[in-house]
């Protein structure tokens, strides 16, 4: 399962709205594991994409996006990857930037690798 997605608000500036999504540290096996589950990121313009990795264990992540309308399960049909995968080594920080999607979603596997997903949100 997948952890929990926390919402802020921000202001990049007076005239710019911004938002951050943060997952709460998902450990992962194996298997490709869900660190961040869909969330609706129409209206932005422009994302970063930070992966922080506080095991002892290597991740690897992959971003997905879809411009479908109401997306089926992560990472499925209706999902493309975004860029190459992401190797996060143990106790490493990364980052990507993309540009407009209507959903976004996380997905990684390493054995035990604990990761946490910043993404960051502006309308511009």
């Amino acid at each position: 399962m997948a952890a929990t997605v926390i919402e802020t608000d921000c202001r990049a500036s007076a005239a710019v709205r911004a938002k951050l999504w943060k997952n709460t540290a998902t450990t992962v096996g194996g298997s490709e594991t869900t660190i961040l589950n869909k969330v609706g990121v129409a209206g932005f313009t422009r994302f970063s994409i930070q992966l922080a990795n506080t095991d002892a264990t290597d991740g690897v992540v992959k971003v997905y996006g879809s411009i479908r309308g109401a997306p089926g399960s992560e990472g499925g049909a209706d999902w493309v990857q975004i860029g190459d995968d992401i190797t996060v080594d143990s106790g490493a920080m990364k980052a990507i930037s993309t540009t407009p999607l209507r959903f976004l979603c996380v997905r990684a596997t390493g054995e035990t690798a604990a990761l946490t997903c910043y993404v960051y949100g502006e309308q511009g």
